[in-house]
């Protein structure tokens, strides 16, 4: 028997070993039935990608492992989400304990099918919308979203790893498929990325949807005319996004205008065309999320209202005092701090855990490794400062892109979501991996041994002090809740 075939045995006994696992949690967390059902609803949603990426011109089975390592993490991670929510409280499938905005969507989506609920606030209904479809065909449940979950993120992947290959096409002697490994292998400990997708949350979508424009805009980048398909793909991506986070697709918008300066003689018109379809699609995600120009006015302005939307976390705190009233500075001071939020978005969520009821559950360990992403940075950051200036080096005006949408996210929001730029996480990625076949090809590799070194210490330093910043003020705050507690 080839190599080859040989692989293919070892990635079919993975994927089998990797039912087995998940079988074995489900019996173990749910009752007979409703194990069933999880293990049904996983297998398929997480088939359905892996079939189709075995089917793609760049298919290795070594690239399959990190897809199949990806779909099982994300699995465990809903196995354990459903449980906490459902059987370990006492409630059914039909009525699990959420919070914050799991919670709103899922009220949502059952005031809407069949009225049992109040339905809650909500600005962006396309994913309680889409829930509302499945519940429809399926019968209400956590467990059928989640899958969908499941399903999109991978797709994400799949599609990362196709836009990398484009992008790379010709500037790395590199075969696709080795690319194509590299990225799924770095996707798949991507920890943080993959744990949102574990949540009764419209992050899986958006991740898709972000893939889908960046494949587009990658194709885009590359030729001189844009097809129809390339066309189709982008209108995906920004209807997907216009569903479930509609204020996003304007950095749709914005990547078809960076890119457009790819030679612009010869794109602009092209990219009008592309601004058009996301304009178009934006407009009708408006109507359907009620998303109005007055909220996207204040999300811009700042003020009062975002003020109280983000000044929430009391691990927040310390940030938020060395901050200030951010969201009523002039434009800017904002811009001035910019080098602060950006570096906050960058390092956070912290890669530690506090003593903290519900702060143990698996999705919240994941959440916090971060090391991967942090080489991914550093990396990119890497590829920004000192290879994307040099003539026939770099990946063109495509990689400013992610970069201008992750400066506007630290503007606006000051650094406090770190959620908001998971989608923006797999658009580095090519920039990254550029800048390790360049390193493997024997450019760059003393300047790259300095920055990393440099990188490393400048990040290990910055996350003990806020360890220790964050701890201490936790500690006193502890102390003054007894002191209070004491005098009453």
């Amino acid at each position: 028997m080839s190599a080859t075939g040989k692989m293919k045995l070892w990635v079919l006994a993975l994927e089998v070993a990797a039912v087995a696992v998940v079988a074995v949690f489900a019996s173990h967390f749910f009752a007979a039935g409703d194990a069933m059902k999880v293990v049904a609803a996983f297998v398929v949603a997480c088939s359905i990608p892996i079939l189709v990426f075995r089917r793609s011109s760049h298919h290795t089975p070594g690239a399959e492992v990190f897809l199949v390592l990806s779909a099982l993490t994300i699995t465990l991670m809903a196995e354990w989400g459903i449980w906490n929510a459902t059987t370990a409280v006492g409630l059914p499938f039909d009525n699990p304990h959420l919070i914050v905005d799991d919670s709103r969507y899922f009220k949502w989506a059952l005031a809407h099918y069949d009225g049992r609920v109040e339905a809650p606030a909500c600005t962006f209904v396309g994913f309680p919308l889409i829930v509302v479809g499945l519940w429809k065909v399926l019968g209400v449940s956590i467990v059928w979203p989640l899958a969908l979950n499941a399903c999109a993120a991978l797709f994400a992947i799949i599609v990362t790893a196709r836009m990398t290959v484009v992008l790379l096409d010709r500037r790395v002697d590199t075969k696709p498929e080795t690319i194509t490994m590299m990225v799924m292998m770095v996707c798949c400990f991507l920890f943080f990325f993959l744990s949102q997708a574990a949540r009764f949350q419209k992050e899986a979508l958006s991740y898709l949807a972000t893939a889908l424009c960046g494949l587009a805009l990658a194709r885009f980048s590359r030729q001189e005319s844009i097809s129809w398909k390339t066309m189709a793909v982008f209108a995906l991506g920004c209807a997907i996004m216009a569903m479930v986070r509609t204020s996003f697709v304007y950095f749709f918008m914005i990547g078809a205008v960076i890119v457009s300066f790819t030679g612009l003689r010869k794109r602009w018109r092209n990219g009008l065309v592309l601004v058009a379809i996301a304009m178009v699609i934006f407009g009708a995600g408006c109507l359907l999320s009620m998303y109005s120009f007055t909220k996207q006015y204040v999300t811009i302005a700042g003020g009062n209202a975002m003020d109280q939307s983000f000044v929430i976390r009391g691990t927040q705190q310390p940030y938020l005092a060395l901050i200030g009233k951010y969201f009523y500075y002039p434009v800017l001071k904002r811009i001035l701090l910019l080098p602060l939020t950006m570096s906050v978005q960058f390092i956070i969520p912290f890669p530690w855990i506090y003593d903290r009821p519900g702060d143990h559950t698996v999705v919240s360990v994941m959440t916090r490794m971060r090391w991967m992403w942090y080489i991914v940075g550093g990396i990119t950051l890497f590829y920004y400062f000192f290879v994307s200036w040099q003539k026939g080096k770099g990946l063109g005006m495509w990689a400013l892109w992610p970069a201008v949408v992750f400066i506007i996210i630290a503007y606006v929001i000051g650094g406090t979501v770190s959620r908001y730029v998971l989608p923006l996480q797999i658009l580095f990625i090519p920039q990254a991996v550029l800048v390790v076949l360049q390193l493997r090809q024997g450019e760059n590799r003393k300047l790259f041994l300095v920055w990393a070194i440099g990188y490393v210490m400048v990040l290990v330093c910055t996350l003990v002090v806020c360890y220790n910043v964050q701890l201490t003020y936790l500690n006193n705050l502890d102390e003054y809740y007894r002191k209070l507690e004491a005098a009453k």
